[in-house]
């Protein structure tokens, strides 16, 4: 979605004050060996690598011990292996995932699909997790929801995703699965069905109070699926006394995002609200102005430039709105 620090990190998901774990694909980009093991017969505590992806597996030296619950699944899979990488000859090797009939084909393609993604293939990159959304295996899906939190917005709303909503929904809530709830989220926006509209609105609702990334894709996903109402909704709580400035921003972040949108409907309804709130509450341009900054969205330059004539600001977001306004001319 966008960090409120960089203008050329607009992640789907990288709202100002959320930083995802590293994905498969970053974690095997880095690498130069790339190799499946299994313990064998003669030694079943220790891996040997029996296959190389990418380099070589000789003198693999993978000095895991194979844990209860592996060598369970590797004892049940008996064509199974584990993914091994490893950065270069005197790197630690870093253990990736299981290989079995339905992640190891994935594995399988995506290490061939590397060296492109190397030299600069996003495109291809996104597509490929775009299918994979929909593949039956869960630790696929989330694998491929991984990698989608990473593409820009504005691509994530051209890509042909299979949006399975119930899917998406099913255990939104759940904690163990709460690193999946933004991506999941704007996924279940971006089907724009009128059905998911409510669950959208709870998800605001539910995490107004904490302040993370979870709001502003909530936010984002419910401005995408029904448009102004949603804004008109979202400038409430935007003005509630129970909000905290973490949270305005987010708001004005998901607000943002939309603003570059080519629709006259949601973007009018964005500037005249937004502008409104500004010029009632002018301790909202900071925040404003980094975000609308950010994505180099100059619309906001008047009403931020008549509350910093009329608002003391912290040096930070004094120096934030300033360059807010020199950069658009204000």
């Amino acid at each position: 979605m966008g960090c409120v620090t960089s203008a050329s990190a607009l992640l789907a998901c990288g709202f100002h004050n959320y930083a995802p774990q590293p994905t498969l694909v970053e974690r095997l980009l880095e690498a130069e060996r790339i190799v499946l093991a299994r313990p064998t017969s003669d030694d079943p505590f220790h891996f040997q690598a029996q296959k190389a992806l990418l380099g070589s597996a000789e003198n693999a030296n993978i000095p895991f011990l194979v844990d209860t619950p592996t060598r369970r699944i590797l004892m049940l899979k008996p064509n199974a292996q584990v993914v091994f990488a490893q950065q270069d000859a005197h790197a630690p090797w870093d253990r990736i995932i299981i290989a079995d009939s339905q992640t190891g084909p994935v594995t399988e393609r995506i290490v061939a699909k590397l060296a492109t993604w190397k030299q600069g293939g996003e495109a291809d990159r996104y597509a490929t997790f775009a299918e994979l959304l929909a593949h039956p295996d869960v630790r696929v899906h989330r694998l491929a929801l991984r990698e989608l939190d990473r593409v820009p917005y504005q691509v994530l709303r051209a890509l042909p995703l299979p949006l399975e909503t119930l899917r998406l929904s099913k255990g939104l809530y759940d904690p163990q699965q709460r690193e999946f709830v933004p991506i999941r989220a704007l996924l279940l926006g971006l089907a724009r069905d009128p059905a998911m509209v409510p669950v959208l609105q709870r998800g605001v609702a539910a995490f107004l109070p904490a302040d993370g990334a979870e709001l502003g894709a909530f936010a984002t996903a419910l401005i995408e699926a029904q448009g102004a109402p949603a804004v008109r909704a979202l400038m409430l709580h935007l003005a509630a006394e129970d909000v905290s400035a973490t949270g305005q921003e987010l708001i004005i972040e998901a607000l943002a995002i939309h603003a570059q949108r080519v629709d006259p409907l949601v973007t009018h309804e964005i500037y005249a609200r937004l502008g409104d709130a500004v010029t009632q509450q002018p301790t909202l341009a900071p925040a404003v102005s980094r975000q609308f900054g950010a994505r180099f969205l100059w619309g906001m330059s008047a009403v931020v430039q008549a509350a910093a004539s009329e608002q003391l600001f912290d040096a930070a977001d004094r120096d934030d709105v300033q360059r807010y306004l020199a950069l658009s001319g204000g």
